[in-house]
């Protein structure tokens, strides 16, 4: 859970998509204009996201709209980081 919460804690970025996720799963770029960030800034934010098990691409075969959702361990990092932000 530290190393977690310390990959959300050191990006506001992370922070902010595990917010939006924690509300309804989302396509980069829906992510990408309700953060008002660059696409490319999501889809590498994505992917760390991903790496960690924060959160999970609910159809990877699709190319096009890849929807994001947040992980049960997201949710238990995000309730924890909402404490310091």
């Amino acid at each position: 859970m530290e190393k977690n919460f310390i990959v959300v804690m050191k990006s506001k970025i992370n922070y902010e998509i595990l917010r939006q996720l924690d509300e309804k799963p989302l396509i980069p770029i829906m992510l990408s204009k309700a953060l008002k960030r660059p696409r490319p800034s999501i889809s590498r934010a994505l992917n760390e996201l991903v790496e960690h098990n924060l959160v999970k691409c609910e159809n990877p075969k699709d190319k096009k709209f890849r929807f994001y959702s947040i992980t049960s361990i997201g949710k238990d990092v995000l309730k924890e980081a909402g404490k310091y932000n």
